[in-house]
Order: C-alpha cells, then sequence, then structure tokens
C-alpha cells in the first residue's frame, strides 16, 4: 500500500488536477489519499474524481483518510474513496458551487443553471457515496454543513473514526527514565567532585 499526501489544493500549495494524475500514474497499487483541505476550484477536483475512478478501474483500492478537513471540492475526493476514515477531530464540509457572473440578465441566469447543474451534481455523487436522498444532501449543501467524525461516519459520508496509532507501552518508558535519572546523578556527582 502507499501513501499519496495531499495537503489541500487552490492556494499557493495548489495541486492541480494533472499533477494530480501525475502522481497516480507514479504510485503502483492501492493508494491511500490523505486529506487535510479546504477545497478549490471544483473542475481541478473533477480531474481528481476521474483519475480516482480510472485507479478503481484498474482494480486497485483508492482509499482516503481524513486527517484534518476535507472542505468543499476536497469532500468530493473523500466521497470517491473506496473507504473513507477520519481523525478523531476531523471535519468534513459540504455546501452549495459558487461563482461569478459578469454582462447582461441572461448571462446571469445562465451561470445559475450553471450553479444549480453543479450543485444536483455533487449531490448524486454524495447521495451514491452516503445511500442519502439527494433532496436531503441539497439541503444540507444549502446550509454548509460541517460533520465531525461521529456524523460523518452516522451519515455515511466517512466509513469510521480512525483509530490512533498504538502508544508506546509504559514498561518500555520506564527503562528510559531510569537511564535518564543515573545520567543526572552522574552528572552532578561529577560537578559535585570538582568542587
Amino acid at each position: 500500500e502507499v501513501t499519496f499526501l495531499r495537503d489541500c489544493f487552490g492556494d499557493e500549495t495548489a495541486m492541480s488536477g494533472k499533477m494530480f494524475r501525475e502522481a497516480m500514474e507514479a504510485i503502483e497499487g492501492d493508494v491511500v489519499l490523505r486529506i487535510n483541505s479546504d477545497g478549490g476550484d471544483v473542475f481541478e477536483a473533477a480531474t481528481m474524481l476521474q483519475a480516482i475512478r480510472e485507479r478503481q478501474g484498474e482494480g486497485h483500492a483508492v482509499n482516503a483518510v481524513i486527517d484534518g478537513i476535507a472542505a468543499s471540492a476536497a469532500s468530493i475526493l473523500s466521497s470517491a474513496a473506496d473507504r473513507c476514515e477520519m481523525a478523531e477531530l476531523g471535519f468534513i464540509m459540504v455546501h452549495e458551487a459558487a461563482g461569478g457572473a459578469y454582462g447582461r440578465a441572461a448571462d446571469f441566469e445562465t451561470a445559475a443553471k450553471f450553479l444549480r447543474d453543479m450543485n444536483a451534481s455533487v449531490a448524486k455523487l454524495y447521495a451514491k457515496r452516503t445511500g442519502m436522498e439527494e433532496d436531503e444532501i441539497a439541503a444540507m449543501m444549502d446550509a454548509e454543513t460541517y460533520l465531525n467524525a461521529e456524523d460523518a461516519v452516522g451519515k455515511g459520508f466517512a466509513d469510521a473514526v480512525a483509530e490512533p496509532p498504538a502508544r508506546e507501552p509504559a514498561m518500555e518508558r520506564e527503562p528510559a527514565m531510569a537511564r535518564r535519572s543515573e545520567r543526572l546523578a552522574a552528572i552532578l556527582s561529577a560537578v559535585t567532585n570538582k568542587e
């Protein structure tokens, strides 16, 4: 299993759909997407989604771990994963598409139709992931909904809360503490003997 780390896209550390595809192609076997992203351009996310689907079509698992947040367009990627786990303090955020327009009334009407169509497409993806009704998803998107790990699992956006890594047993730490005490005692003895 190979881990593909994705911090964020949409700012100076942006990853384009092309860069994502190239990274995916460089990995052999299954992929784990580690996500901590505020989101970004929906068309870049659509390109990344297609790369994920192609990898899945080749018989490889593409799993996601939300280490921090999968917001906006980043939640599209986590929703496409075969399995999605979330960190204990992780969040998913879904909302409606946003954009701008310039021109005549007809141009604004065209832009509004485009945004409604985009919302419907994304809601369909979320509904497929969660098993929820599209109108319920649409209401969540309209409200700009943040889901903590427990809620995301409950609604089907994620499969599980990721287990924290196993801690080192206390018994193994004790010898290190004992050695530290011995070193401190030796230092104090050396300083005392010099005087």
